[in-house]
């Protein structure tokens, strides 16, 4: 619990095996208190999303009370934003607290701008098998564009219930685990709200090495998949940062930024109600530190569970151990087209 209220990055505990009395056994611990900040950093490249670049600063005690600030920005030409968290510990500092957050965002596919504002109030609270539960409050204030159309202001209150938990065995290059993540929000029209939606969302990841005597050597398989389903009255009035989009770096490899949706009468790719995406990958050891891919992956965003389209993309990547993280290169290419090249380049774990 000491390690991971963030406090300390050290935790050792020690019994006093030699000082036992009368059945009692003394516990000696030693805390390393942490460096008062923390910075870290990301970036990444694709051909359709062009390079960006992460960056954050942790504050890992702010004052007696143990609170924290985390401060995010991200520079992309298609979603660059900047972000702030504040967190306060509540009655059980180790398992539960709050956070105030300001996020500023925009989003750009060529086709839908998205332009917001986010303002929230979130009570987290961490169980005895570490996954974490979260009831938010968020005011959402976004201008959505699309091109040739006019603009659209959406102002909604969205209540919101997720879980989410992390299991790996090493965290910056794990050989096995798995991730979930699954959540429910929705709005209230009347409600400080322009109209009524509901959405449900989840994604998993599961990582898995094999042992030497698969295919002769120590592969890993990795397997990805995400759902999303939303109700809501009038789709056209959706704020952008509600609709479902797949393609790209991060969703369906093949397929430019956000290329995979519901298109309108233009021709134009403007997102849509239900998502559906599907990843698996291989990685086998070549040399030393480096490592080859290959991976599949599928999906799209539509607005009928009825009539909808899967598309696949595919392709071969490297990968290559540096101090800090997996380096990823990965060229890829849609089902219907082997001339269409798309190059991806990432930092960072896998889970």
């Amino acid at each position: 619990m000491l390690e991971k209220s963030r406090y300390y990055k050290l935790v050792q505990v020690q019994a006093g095996y030699d000082q036992a009395s009368k059945l009692t056994i003394p516990i000696h611990i030693k805390a390393n208190r942490r460096k008062r900040y923390t910075y870290k950093g990301a970036l990444g490249f694709a051909t359709d999303e062009g390079m960006y670049v992460e960056a954050s600063m942790d504050t890992h005690w702010l004052n007696k009370k143990g609170h924290q600030l985390n401060l995010t920005t991200r520079i992309s030409e298609k979603d660059p934003s900047v972000g702030m968290k504040y967190k306060i510990p509540l009655w059980k500092p180790e398992y539960e607290f709050a956070t105030l957050s300001a996020s500023w965002n925009r989003s750009d596919n060529d086709d839908i701008k998205g332009t917001a504002l986010k303002l929230g109030l979130d009570y987290h609270r961490r169980n005895n098998n570490d996954w974490e539960q979260v009831a938010s409050l968020n005011y959402l204030d976004e201008e959505t564009q699309i091109d040739g159309e006019e603009s659209n202001h959406s102002q909604l209150t969205l209540f919101g219930l997720s879980v989410k938990k992390t299991e790996r065995d090493n965290a910056l290059f794990p050989t096995k685990g798995w991730r979930l993540k699954a959540g429910l929000k929705g709005a209230t029209q009347g409600f400080l709200s322009d109209q009524s939606v509901l959405q449900f969302e989840s994604n998993a990841k599961y990582l898995h090495t094999f042992g030497s005597n698969f295919v002769g050597s120590k592969g890993k398989a990795i397997l990805q998949a995400g759902v999303g389903s939303t109700f809501v009255g009038n789709f056209d009035e959706m704020p952008k940062s509600l609709r479902f989009f797949a393609g790209g770096q991060n969703s369906v490899r093949g397929y430019g930024f956000e290329e995979l949706g519901e298109k309108n009468s233009n021709n134009e790719v403007i997102g849509g109600k239900h998502l559906l995406t599907f990843g698996t990958e291989y990685e086998y050891p070549i040399k030393d530190k480096f490592s080859a891919a290959a991976f599949v992956d599928t999906g799209n965003a539509f607005n009928s569970w009825n009539d909808y389209t899967i598309e696949v993309g595919y392709g071969l990547g490297l990968r290559y151990k540096s101090p800090l993280g997996p380096i990823r290169i990965d060229f890829a290419v849609p089902e219907n087209d082997n001339t269409d090249i798309h190059f991806y380049f990432s930092l960072g774990p896998d889970l």
